[in-house]
């Protein structure tokens, strides 16, 4: 059984959070062996409230962290190495979907294309970087 290393969601009427996940790291000998991101955090019907995901280390086939329908992201200091041929066919470092603000921004998406995509979603996307050292100046600077 594979877990990824954040799953969260809930369709219950009351909203949940704020969520904060920080600082976890993902070891280099540990391969995702599925598609999905390796934070994830949506909610199907109701929002969840803001979440601020930071500091975390982490390696991933396909998503790095996706959220959906929280009330506010904060997705900053972030390291996502992809891990390419396993044919999941994204590369995206990060996506929001229905949630209406947030910023990303100081991560380092190691082979991300793109570095986030925003769905029905409104963030600042400024200062990031896709390589392991130089820049944060993706897809824009800050």
């Amino acid at each position: 059984m594979y877990l990824g290393l954040l799953a969260a969601a809930s369709n219950i009427g009351v909203q949940p959070g704020p969520f904060v996940v920080r600082d976890n790291v993902q070891p280099e000998t540990d391969t995702p062996v599925t598609c999905w991101p390796q934070i994830y955090m949506a909610a199907p019907t109701n929002s969840l409230g803001p979440a601020t995901i930071t500091g975390n280390n982490l390696r991933t086939l396909a998503w790095g962290i996706v959220l959906g329908r929280v009330s506010h992201a904060d997705v900053e200091r972030n390291t996502t190495t992809f891990i390419p041929g396993f044919g999941c066919g994204v590369s995206t470092g990060v996506e929001l979907n229905d949630v209406p603000s947030g910023l990303i921004t100081h991560n380092t998406f190691i082979g991300a294309n793109p570095v986030a995509t925003l769905n029905s979603s409104a963030a600042t996307v400024c200062g990031n970087r896709t390589t392991a050292k130089g820049r944060y100046d993706q897809p824009e600077p800050c």
